[in-house]
């Protein structure tokens, strides 16, 4: 008697992917979360495609299927895109402020704007440039 056994690898796959995240101020709690089809699986972090690193402000949180990226205390610096990546599987999200450093921005974008409409023409040529 002969017996054959046939081993399938089932594929893991995001059964929940990331969302994007918005916080209202700067030093605000920032988490993202996303789930896979398998437990235990180890998830590698990007920031902007960069291979993100933790310290004690930046963790990662595995319990699981369910997997987490904690901010503690969100700067302007973390703003952007984060991505979970397992082999070629991925999710991205962006994580966005409003608020404070919203109205920095703004202020901002309404200087430059000022500034350019101050710059003298060229009396010669009608361009700004000299």
């Amino acid at each position: 008697m002969n017996a054959f056994v046939c081993v399938v690898a089932v594929a893991v796959k995001f059964t929940r992917k990331l969302t994007d995240v918005i916080v209202t101020s700067a030093d605000q709690k920032a988490k993202f979360e996303c789930e896979l089809s398998k437990d235990g699986v180890k998830l590698n972090w990007l920031k902007d495609n960069v291979q993100l690193y933790t310290d004690d402000r930046v963790r990662t949180e595995d319990n699981g299927r369910k997997h987490q990226l904690v901010i503690k205390q969100v700067r302007s610096q973390d703003v952007g895109q984060y991505t979970a990546v397992y082999e070629k599987q991925r999710t991205t999200a962006t994580l966005s402020v409003i608020g404070e450093l919203h109205s920095f921005k703004l202020f901002f974008d309404r200087l430059r704007a000022n500034l350019q409409f101050c710059v003298p023409r060229s009396p010669t040529t009608g361009s700004s440039r000299p």
